[in-house]
């Protein structure tokens, strides 16, 4: 049930209230074939992933796809399976960069909408 796109959501937001407790902390990262574009077109459903940051300030780069990721990316999927067997999608790996500055400016707008 949190892998959905309001357990992202209230993920992110408390990550969002850590950083805004501890100003060491410059910003969120994480690296996932699922940050991937091409799930726009394999994995429509899974878009989120990528898009909530992304409209909220994240920055993705493309980075070095590992053997493990391309693993993870069709080992439940039949439809992305099928797809990267006959050469139609090859699972990359994107970084996700959330600076500090971006994750608390849509913190502040949500505390102000709620």
């Amino acid at each position: 049930r949190y892998f959905s796109p309001d357990g992202w959501a209230d993920c992110y937001r408390r990550i969002a209230r850590a950083l805004a407790r501890d100003p060491d902390v410059k910003g969120v990262f994480g690296t996932a074939w699922f940050f991937d574009p091409a799930l726009e077109r394999v994995s429509p459903h899974l878009v989120y992933l990528r898009q909530f940051p992304l409209e909220r300030g994240a920055v993705f780069l493309k980075v070095e796809t590992t053997e493990g990721s391309r693993r993870d990316a069709v080992a439940n999927s039949f439809p992305r399976r099928a797809l990267y067997e006959a050469g139609k999608y090859d699972p990359q790996d994107y970084l996700m960069i959330w600076p500090r500055r971006a994750m608390l400016a849509w913190l502040s707008q949500i505390q102000v909408a709620t």
